[in-house]
This record gives C-alpha cells, sequence and structure tokens, in this order.
C-alpha cells in the first residue's frame, strides 16, 4: 500500500482523493505510528464531529480516535486516530482475489457485531442509535486478529441526517436523500459480502456458484426494501452459522476450485461423491458452463503475459478489461490476480509518465496527438477505477500534498483537456497574427509572438523552433531579394519599363522590412540574378502561401522583362553575325555589342523562351566571343609576339615585330588610335632598355679586363681593387634583371662569384690595417666588422663547394683573431682592475701606519686612562680598515666564483677574518685553500698581508694577546713562500724579527 514519496519524508500515503488525504505519519513525541486524515475540503468542525461520532462508536471492533486539529505542515484541518498494521477489504481482494464464503463471513462478523453494538447504543445524543454510513471494503481494516471499522465521516444518530455513502455500497435509499437508519449500514455489510465473494458489487452481477443459504443472505442484506432487511445482529447471528457450516461443507472445495478456474481438480472432487444430491447436480452444471468459458478464452492471446515499458496505453487498457472479465468468471484464478496487479501498476506509471508527454505535445503544438494521448488514458483511468484496489500512481510529491492526479484522475485528465483546448485556441490565434504579419513581412512583429510563445512554453520547444525557422526563411528570402537592388537598377537602365515598378517597389520593401528585423545585407556577399530573383518569387509564394497576393504582380512584371531582354540579346546575336562577315571585322562595335550581351548574362536576364532554350543563346554569346577574339588575334599577334620576344630578351626579334604591328593598326577608331599610341610607346621604351643593356654589357666587360690588369700589378691598392670590383656589381645586378633569360642566369653566377670576391679583397685590405694597427680596441673593431661580412655572405651560399670552403677558411682565421682580441682586452682589464686594488691597498696601509705612529706618540706623552682610550680608538679604526678591505676584497672574490668555484674556499676564510674568529684556525683554511688551483692563491696573498697589517698594528699599540694570536702565521712563512713562488715582503720579515 506504500507510494513511492520523497527519500527524506517518512510519511506514508494510504489513501487520497479531492476531499481527503489519508497518510501514515510517526508521532515525534510518542514515537508510535498514526493515521493522519487530511481534509482537503472542509471545516475543522466537520473533522471535530467526525471525532466526536468515532469516540462514541468506539470499542473493540472501531479504530481509536485521538483528536482533531489543524495540521501544521499543511495547515489544513486533520484528524489522528491509531495505526493498526493490516490492509483494508478492497485491497485484501485485489492482491489475492475473492476469498471463500467462509472466510468472508468470518471477517464481517466482527463488522456486523460491531454494528449491531452502534445500532443499539442509546445516549443523550445518541437517543436511536448511532449509524456509520458508509460500510464498504475501503473503510474496514482487517488486522491478524478481528476487522475494524474506519472512517466516521458519514456516521450519524439513526432517524437523522441525510445517506450518503459511496455508490455500489449504498443503498437505493440514499438517492432520495432518507434519512439514516440501521438498515443503511445492513445494505452496505451485504454489499460488502458480496465483493469478498465476487470482487464485484450487486449491481455488478448476481452471486452466482455459492451456498443457497449464503446467497440468500446477501440478497436479504441487499434488497431494495430497506424493511425487508435483516438487522445487524441477525447477520452477525447468521454469519456466525454460516462460517462454521461452510468450513465443514463439503461442496465448498468444488465451489472454490470452479471460481479459481481449477476444473481438474474440481473434476476429482465431483468423483468422489461426498456431496449431496441436488448440489452435485447445480456444481456439475456450473463445472459444464466453466469449462466452455474457459475453452473459449484460452483461445485468446495470454491475458497474464508481463507488460513491458513498450507496451502502448491502449494495450494495458486491452488487458486491464481482460483480465477482469476474466475475473468476473473466475475471480480466484491466482494467474489472472497476479497479472491484473501488475499491469494495475504498469498502468500506474505510465499515467505517471504520460502526463509529460502530453505536456510536450502541447509545447510542440501536436494537438491531435495530445488529444487522441488524453482519450487513452482516460480510458486507462475509467478500467482501474472499475478494477478492485485503488489507484496508485507514483510520485516524488510529499505524501501529504499528493498530486491532482493521484487524488482524482478522472477530473485530472480532464483539466488536462481543457489545458489542451485552451492551447490550442491560443496556438491558432498566434498563428493567425503570425500569417497577418508575414503578409506584411513585419520581422519584428513575427519575432515579439515567437518570443511571447516561447516565454509562455518555458522556454524553447520544437513549437518555438519551428516558427523561428519559418522566421528565418522569410528573413532569408527577404534578404536574398533585397541583394537584387543593385541589379534591379542596371536592368531599369538597360529596359526602362512599366512592368519592373511592381518588381521595384516589393524589393523596397523587402530591402526595408530585412532592414529592420535587423537582417541588413551582407556586402560580402555577391548580388542577386534576375533569375534566381525570379525562381525566389517562385519558392517564397510556394513556402509562404499567403503572400501569393503580393508576390504575383511582381514575378509576372520580372518574368515579362526577361523575356523582352532575352529576345533583344537573340537580335543582338544576329546583328553580330553580319559584322563578322564584313571585311575588315568592325572591332570595336563587336566589342560593345559582345559587352552588352555580357551585361544581360552578368544580369542573368536571359530565360528560357518556346522556341529557344537559355544554353543556346550562351552558347551563341560564347562563339561571338571566340570569333571575335579570332579577329582580335590576327591583328594583335604582332604586338604580342612582339612583347614575349622583348620578355625573353630577344630584342632585335621584338622590336621588328612591334614596328610591324604599329604600322598594322587601323587608326579610324578612337580606341584604335589609343592601342597605335600604346603600341608606339611601349616601341620607344623597349629601343631605350636594349640600348641600356648594351652600354652595360660593355661596360662589364671593360671592368673585368681592368680587375684582372689590377691584379697582376704589385703596385695596384686593395681599395683600387675593391673599387673596380664594386663598379662591376652595378652592372652585373643590372644585366641579371633586364638581359635575355638564359644569359640572365649567367650574369647570376657571375654575380655570386663577384659578391665572393669583394668579400676576400675587404678580407685582405682589414688584414692589412690589422698588422699596421697597435691599439687593441682598433684591432677587435677590424676583426669584428671583418666577421660579420664573411658570416653574411656565407648565410646566402657560395656558387660552388670549393667557394665556400675558401669562405670558410677565411672566416676561421678571422675567428681566431677576433678570439684573440677577445683575450686581450679581457687581460688588460684583469691588470688594470690589480693596479686599481693594488693602489687601494697601499693607501690603507699608509693609513693604517700614520694611526700607529700617532698612537705611539699618545702612549709616550699622555696619561694611562687617555692612552688606554686612545689604544681603543685605534684598535678600532684599524678594525674598520681591515673590515672594509675585506669586504673590498670579498665582493672581488664572489665575481671570480661565479666563474671559478675553486675560488669559494678562500670566499669563506676572509669571511672569518672579518669577524675576528680564530685566526689560528682561519690560518689553517688560509693554507689548505692555497692548494686549490685557479684564483685562491693570488687571494690567499692578499689574505697574508691583511693580517701582517693587523699583526703590526696591534704590536705596535702594546696589545699581547692580539699579536700572539699571529704567531702561527708568521712562523709559517716558509710554507707560504712556498705557495706565493716569491719571498714575502720586507714589511713581514721586520715584523716577523720583532716578535
Amino acid at each position: 500500500m506504500k507510494l513511492d514519496g520523497p527519500a527524506q519524508s517518512s510519511d506514508q500515503l494510504l489513501h487520497c482523493t479531492l476531499e481527503r488525504t489519508v497518510v501514515r505519519i510517526q508521532n515525534p513525541a510518542t514515537g508510535q505510528a498514526e493515521v493522519l486524515k487530511l481534509l482537503l475540503r472542509g471545516s475543522l468542525n466537520e473533522a471535530e464531529r467526525e471525532l466526536e461520532w468515532g469516540q462514541l462508536a468506539g470499542g473493540e471492533g472501531v479504530v481509536r480516535y485521538l483528536n482533531a486539529s489543524i495540521d501544521s505542515q499543511t495547515g489544513r484541518p486533520c484528524l489522528r486516530t491509531e495505526f493498526h498494521p493490516g490492509a483494508d477489504l478492497e485491497a485484501l481482494v485485489a492482491r489475492r482475489g475473492a476469498f471463500d464464503a467462509a472466510t468472508a463471513c468470518l471477517i464481517l462478523l466482527p463488522v456486523a457485531e460491531s454494528l449491531a453494538v452502534l445500532h443499539s447504543t442509546r445516549t443523550p445524543a445518541l437517543p436511536q442509535g448511532l449509524c456509520h454510513g458508509d460500510i464498504k471494503p475501503s473503510n474496514l481494516l482487517r488486522t491478524e486478529s478481528t476487522t475494524l471499522m474506519l472512517d466516521f465521516e458519514h456516521a450519524g444518530p439513526i432517524a437523522s441526517g441525510r445517506c450518503a455513502g459511496t455508490i455500489g455500497f449504498a443503498a437505493p435509499e440514499a438517492e432520495t436523500g432518507a434519512r439514516l437508519s440501521p438498515y443503511f449500514d445492513v445494505y452496505g455489510l451485504g454489499a460488502t459480502l458480496h465483493w469478498l465473494l465476487t470482487g464485484t458489487t450487486p449491481r455488478q452481477g448476481a452471486l452466482a456458484m455459492q451456498d443457497a443459504e449464503l446467497q440468500l443472505l446477501v440478497a436479504a442484506c441487499t434488497a431494495h426494501s430497506p424493511a425487508a432487511r435483516p438487522t445487524a445482529s441477525v447477520v452477525a447471528r447468521k454469519l456466525h452459522e454460516l462460517s462454521l457450516r461452510l468450513s465443514e461443507d463439503p461442496a465448498e472445495p468444488v465451489r472454490n476450485a470452479l471460481l479459481a478456474g481449477e476444473l481438474s481438480a474440481c473434476h476429482e472432487l465431483l468423483q468422489e461423491k461426498t456431496i449431496p444430491v441436488g448440489t452435485f447436480e447445480i456444481l456439475g452444471s456450473f463445472q459444464t458452463r466453466q469449462q466452455r468459458l474457459l475453452a473459449r478464452l484460452r483461445q485468446l492471446p495470454s491475458i497474464w503475459a508481463p507488460l513491458s515499458s513498450e507496451n502502448a496505453i491502449a494495450e494495458t487498457t486491452k488487458r486491464l478489461r481482460q483480465l477482469e472479465s476474466f475475473l468476473r468468471r473466475y475471480p480466484r484464478h491466482s494467474e489472472a490476480i497476479s497479472a491484473r496487479n501488475a499491469a494495475r501498476e504498469h498502468a500506474g506509471r505510465q499515467l505517471h509518465h504520460s502526463l509529460p508527454r502530453l505536456n510536450e505535445f502541447v509545447r510542440n503544438d501536436s494537438f491531435p496527438a495530445a488529444r487522441a494521448l488524453l482519450l487513452h488514458l482516460e480510458a486507462l483511468a475509467h478500467s482501474l477505477l472499475a478494477s478492485p484496489g485503488r489507484l496508485r500512481v507514483p510520485s516524488d510529491h510529499d505524501p501529504r500534498m499528493p498530486t491532482l492526479l493521484q487524488r482524482a484522475p478522472l477530473s485530472c485528465l480532464q483539466q488536462e483537456a481543457q489545458r489542451i483546448d485552451a492551447a490550442a485556441a491560443d496556438s491558432d490565434r498566434l498563428a493567425a497574427a503570425i500569417e497577418q504579419a508575414e503578409n506584411r513581412f513585419a520581422i519584428d512583429e513575427i519575432e515579439a509572438i515567437i518570443e511571447h510563445l516561447a516565454t509562455n512554453q518555458g522556454g524553447t520547444s520544437s513549437v518555438v523552433t519551428r516558427r523561428r525557422d519559418r522566421l528565418q526563411r522569410l528573413s532569408f528570402y527577404l534578404t536574398r531579394i533585397s541583394r537584387s537592388t543593385g541589379n534591379l537598377k542596371r536592368l531599369q537602365e538597360l529596359l526602362p519599363t512599366a512592368e519592373l515598378k511592381s518588381v521595384v517597389a516589393l524589393i523596397a520593401e523587402c530591402a526595408k522590412a530585412a532592414a529592420l528585423g535587423h537582417h541588413e545585407m551582407n556586402d560580402s556577399v555577391g548580388a542577386m540574378g534576375m533569375r534566381q530573383l525570379q525562381l525566389t518569387f517562385t519558392n517564397l509564394v510556394d513556402e509562404f502561401a499567403t503572400l501569393r497576393d503580393c508576390v504575383a504582380p511582381a514575378n509576372e512584371g520580372l518574368r515579362i522583362a526577361l523575356e523582352s531582354l532575352t529576345d533583344e540579346a537573340w537580335q543582338l546575336l544576329a546583328d553580330a553575325q553580319q559584322k563578322l562577315q564584313a571585311e575588315p571585322v568592325p572591332i570595336r562595335p563587336l566589342q560593345l555589342l559582345l559587352g552588352r550581351l555580357d551585361t544581360f548574362r552578368l544580369l542573368e536576364a536571359l530565360i528560357d523562351r518556346p522556341t529557344r532554350a537559355r544554353s543556346q543563346v550562351i552558347d551563341r554569346i560564347e562563339s561571338l566571343r571566340l570569333r571575335l577574339e579570332q579577329a582580335l588575334a590576327a591583328r594583335d599577334r604582332l604586338a604580342r609576339g612582339a612583347e614575349q620576344a622583348i620578355a625573353k630578351g630577344h630584342w632585335t626579334t621584338g622590336l621588328f615585330e612591334m614596328e610591324r604591328a604599329v604600322t598594322s593598326i587601323d587608326g579610324e577608331d578612337s580606341a584604335e588610335n589609343y592601342e597605335a599610341n600604346k603600341l608606339k610607346e611601349r616601341l620607344t621604351q623597349a629601343r631605350k632598355r636594349k640600348l641600356e643593356i648594351e652600354q652595360n654589357q660593355r661596360h662589364n666587360n671593360s671592368l673585368e679586363s681592368r680587375y684582372i690588369v689590377l691584379q697582376a700589378d704589385p703596385k695596384s691598392s686593395g681599395t683600387e681593387r675593391l673599387r673596380t670590383l664594386r663598379e662591376r656589381l652595378d652592372c652585373l645586378q643590372f644585366l641579371n634583371v633586364h638581359a635575355q633569360q638564359d644569359r640572365g642566369r649567367l650574369y647570376a653566377r657571375d654575380l655570386r662569384k663577384l659578391e665572393q670576391r669583394i668579400v676576400e679583397e675587404q678580407a685582405l685590405i682589414a688584414s692589412a690595417s690589422f698588422e699596421e694597427a697597435s691599439d687593441i680596441d682598433e684591432r677587435l673593431l677590424l676583426a669584428q666588422q671583418t666577421m660579420a661580412q664573411i658570416d653574411a655572405f656565407r648565410e646566402e651560399g657560395g656558387p660552388s663547394a670549393a667557394d665556400l670552403e675558401a669562405i670558410r677558411a677565411l672566416g676561421k682565421l678571422w675567428q681566431e683573431r677576433l678570439a684573440t682580441m677577445l683575450a686581450a682586452v679581457e687581460r688588460r682589464a684583469a691588470m688594470v682592475s690589480a693596479r686599481a686594488r693594488h693602489k687601494r691597498l697601499l693607501r690603507r696601509m699608509v693609513a693604517v701606519a700614520a694611526v700607529t705612529l700617532v698612537g705611539a706618540v699618545a702612549l709616550l706623552f699622555g696619561s694611562g686612562e687617555a692612552a688606554a682610550a686612545q689604544e681603543s680608538r685605534l684598535a678600532k679604526a684599524d678594525l674598520g680598515a681591515v673590515a672594509q678591505n675585506i669586504q673590498i676584497h670579498l665582493a672581488s672574490l664572489r665575481k671570480l666564483a661565479a666563474k671559478n668555484e675553486s675560488a669559494q674556499s678562500a670566499v669563506d676564510q676572509i669571511a672569518r677574518l672579518n669577524q675576528d674568529t680564530d685566526l689560528v684556525t682561519w690560518h689553517q683554511g688560509l693554507v689548505q685553500s692555497l692548494t686549490t688551483p685557479g684564483v685562491a692563491p693570488e687571494f690567499a696573498k692578499q689574505c697574508w698581508r691583511i693580517g701582517i697589517g693587523r699583526a703590526a698594528a696591534f704590536a705596535n699599540n702594546a696589545q699581547p694577546k692580539q699579536a700572539q694570536l699571529y704567531d702561527a702565521v708568521l712562523h709559517d712563512r716558509p710554507r707560504l713562500e712556498q705557495f706565493f713562488g716569491s719571498p714575502l715582503d720586507q714589511h713581514a720579515l721586520i715584523l716577523a724579527k720583532g716578535h
């Protein structure tokens, strides 16, 4: 009985209608399960009234009512009752089929007893007892031990109120509005017993194949007249008796087998002959009838085959109807009951998934498909509601707020039908508005209508897409037509007729609409021809039939104009044929005539005529063009031959042919005179160019001979030879460009050799200057310039491998010179830096000696305290000077360390000296660094001199402790001299003797 719901909710939907929703909830205070009945329609007074009748009827056979209030989640009046595990009788019959007679009597016995108690209850509020008012299977809950009555919504005091109930289980007097009576409940009890035995109501068919006494009881309870019905207590007693007797009746298994379709078992039971004779004959006739029915039904396709998602709704409906028809005859057939339950679940899912399909149909304007689907859904819903069990539609909604499809499927489908009708009417209205806007070429209005439609449908749909595609097609046609404006103007110039006015007006209107609709003509797209325009008019009318009236006049006018131009083209071709027969051929008139025909063709103004196809006129135009070219070829052959000869460098032949061409041109036409003048000017230029080439050829030969002479003359200078080579270079460059093609390749090769010779001459001149120069910078500059010239020529490549090898050798020589000069510059920079450091060291030593002298004078002539202060100042000054000197050496050494890692140890040693650390340890590290090749030994000399200076300062200032620290350094002098390679300076030796 549980429906699908949101995962975060623990509520379980039990039942729902338009008026009521019944949900199983968990009481947060007690933790117990309860049943919540929400009144979707009604007031709190109605809930309180039902609570009052339910509590008055409270007993063993009635579910206990807890309270009535306003639900905090939904804000609706609600009732709370106890929850009992079990299922109502409607769900039981739907799930397992009809009950056997004894079980049915036992199930309804507690109900009859409870009704007898209700009817006999006498209180001030109930002077004649209480009537339930709606006894039916869904209001009777079967638990493990008893059957409880639910839903006292229609209850009331007997002889008051009006009968209501549920169709099929309500007595006939409910239709006349009779007052409540105990016999009204008895009718519902009898109808429910009929339901348990057959799965149908008394109105759907009479009770058959049951015990005669049981049939009489059902008939009595469901009698049309209330007076003919027994009381509830009589019914209870009769049910008790029947349950005992029928449980032992040997005919009951036969009845059960007949109703379950187990005819073979039925036949075996009948053969036992334990059944009384009268009953045996009746059951035997029932068996014969059931066999015939089953044989006919077996000829149908299997009605309990599994349904899949591919099954159509109509097929599901048909399956449900077939199963219902089968179960009316075999209400206990287990296989058919399982198939019906599966079909009902499948139908519920189909209903749930079909509503989005309906929405999609509506969004796509597929209203016939939507209506057809809706008819199938209504038939399916009717079939579901007619079969036992409540309609279960899965949903993700809150169980307390079920959807309309869950509460009232038919009402939901009816609402969908109304929505479909409204959407169809709205679609027709929008379609009419779009059609009117299309007739006016109102692109903006159509766009606004489509956007309104998209907004109403919540986004893009296939309808919106189709509308937009149609609008795009219309905009395409309008833009395409507007591109013919320029060609149409040219057509008016060729054929100023009245028929084109309608075409001009339509094109202007299309261009305006395209511009207003932001579909301006793209200049990158070519203009459209007239024949394409005519075809576009035809296609536009075919796709937009509503535009026929406004497009037809323009299309007709264009057709007349194109026919006129085509006829004129045929006439012009006939005139051209006559002119071609003249001697000489009038070239210029034929060119003008061909130009007009080409204009017709470019405008695509040539069309098919009844007797002459368009392809024929085009072929004639091309034939005319060929004949004209042949005539021009006869006249221009000489000029073209002359130009070709000159281009190849055959100047004599070319000039001769060009002179003949000038004399052969007819000068009667102005255009011919223009051509003659152009040829004469070209002839003059050609003669001038030929003269220049001959002069450069002679000058090139002269310069080549002159250079050979200069090479042989030992007194010639490199500058003079280089000047001759450069002058010849200019000549060869001119000849390479303007000489004959085959000779031009030879000149190009000579030009490349000449460039190599220039590089070699420049290198010789540079070598002489290099040897004569004494300044390092000047020699470095010469080497750099020469290498740049050699590299530039080498990148372009040489005329041969041998030439390139010579250039490589020359480059290698100058590369070595350049490397030598760079090394010399570096050595000079290092010497300058060393001299600067030596000068700074001498200046510091002089300063230290002066400070020492002043300190000695102060020691001899000053007081004791003054002497101590002076000593402290001198020590600080000395240490400051030493520290500054050490920092200078550190900066220099770090630069060297970046290139030579061996100097790093000396950097560490001089840093220790700067920090005034243990001088013995410093000396040991210093001596170790002397063994490292590179700049360390030279730097160690500087460190030695700094140490000697400090030792002298300490000794002169009478600081024996500090001087003693340098003793290890001074006594290691022989070893230091061995590393330095020369004696230590005299200052250090004197100081050592003093110590």
